[in-house]
């Protein structure tokens, strides 16, 4: 399995979206920035980032710091 597959961890996100958790949600988001950024160094793609941005209550931009 890939961890990385970032469609996985998406599907994952909004799962928990659909039943109303997006503290979850939020939660896998981190999970895998975290786990891309250890593996390749990269963000997760602005598909995803635009999926969780809402749930900051800030610019998309500002999710992909740190």
């Amino acid at each position: 399995m890939n961890r990385c597959r970032e469609s996985a961890h998406r599907a994952v996100a909004l799962v928990h979206l659909d039943e109303g958790n997006p503290a979850e949600a939020l939660r896998q988001y981190e999970v895998y920035r975290r786990l891309l950024h250890a593996e390749l160094g990269l963000p997760p793609s602005q598909r995803f980032r635009g999926l969780i941005a809402p749930l900051l209550g800030r610019p998309l931009d500002a999710v992909t710091s740190g």
